[in-house]
């Protein structure tokens, strides 16, 4: 038999149960004398496929959402095509996904459709699995988890092609003039400083819920800093320089109205080790949330001294008068 590999299907299961679940199914085939190997097999992966979409889809989190249709009160239970829909798309309404991000909603609708289609002839395997011969449940066996793979794919590929969609989206209604207005308040770190600009290097759509879509805005900021006021400056005393930092902002927006965007200077996390020395040659764009605000903190970090700048500004000042 030509099994497929496991961690083709195993990269979709995120709990220790669901791989548990997915290594006994294949482990009851090795029971070659067990007549009843391929009905236990066929058991397995459709209780592994029931227990994902649930993780993906609660049925709870499925009726809350603004496009499902309980059929004035006669439906209690969503469909697993709906379920598929939710793991895709949360509770981005109908029109939000065809006319803001522009998708084919049908098309999406239809293949899900499709893909539970496929999947339901398998994993609700309806002729007897009791000791068929091995051609038979080795042909079961290839097919199945062929069509859970194609399952969890079409979730994968659907969902990211709504999640680029609405980046894209996000994108425009998030300008740097935004995050450049939210960093205007926060401490740069010297007596005087400018926001010389910013710029948005990426937008990642999280998750999506019945309630929230959480994003992750990530960027640089140009800031020049100043010691001393404007006299001193003018009078040689004091020390203009500039600086950029990675920041990051964290959002989480309503999914009914995902365009609508506030964002606070609590949102905003900069990266300002570069302004100590810090950093050495870490790239500081692709730092992780926790990783930014921890090396934000003051413990083991070394005081800046501005007088630097002063003995290096009087070096180069030197060498003019020279």
């Amino acid at each position: 038999m030509k099994q497929m590999p496991r961690h083709v299907i195993q990269k979709y299961l995120k709990r220790t149960m669901e791989v548990d679940a997915f290594t006994a199914s294949l482990d009851a085939l090795s029971s070659e004398t067990n007549p009843l190997r391929y009905a236990f097999f066929s058991l397995g992966i459709r209780e592994l496929v029931n227990h994902v979409i649930d993780r993906l889809a609660p049925n709870s989190s499925v009726m809350l959402c603004g496009w499902w249709d309980d059929n004035n009160g006669k439906r209690t239970t969503p469909k697993r095509t709906e379920k598929m829909q939710y793991a895709i798309r949360g509770g981005l309404s109908d029109e939000f996904v065809t006319d803001v991000l522009k998708l084919d909603l049908s098309f999406i609708i239809d293949r899900t459709q499709q893909a539970v289609d496929e999947l339901s002839i398998y994993v609700h395997y309806n002729k007897s699995t009791f000791n068929v011969d091995h051609v038979t449940g080795n042909k079961l066996v290839e097919d199945t988890l062929s069509a859970v793979h194609r399952f969890f794919e079409d979730i994968e590929e659907l969902k990211e092609m709504v999640s680029e969609a609405l980046e894209v989206s996000l994108h425009k209604a998030i300008s740097s003039a935004t995050i450049e207005d939210v960093l205007v308040e926060v401490d740069m770190l010297s007596t005087h400083y400018i926001v010389e600009g910013s710029d948005i290097e990426e937008i990642i759509v999280r998750s999506i819920d019945h309630q929230h879509i959480d994003v992750q805005v990530s960027g640089n900021v140009d800031i020049e800093h100043q010691y001393g006021s404007d006299g001193d400056y003018e009078r040689g005393d004091g020390v203009r320089f500039e600086s950029s930092y990675p920041y990051v902002v964290n959002l989480q927006l309503d999914v009914n109205e995902p365009l609508e965007i506030t964002i606070e200077t609590d949102d905003i996390i900069v990266n300002t080790d570069s302004f100590y020395g810090d950093e050495e040659e870490e790239d500081l764009e692709h730092w992780s949330v926790d990783e930014m605000e921890e090396t934000n903190g003051d413990a083991d970090r070394e005081v800046f001294d501005p007088t630097e700048h002063f003995y290096n500004m009087e070096i180069i000042q030197g060498h003019i008068r020279m």
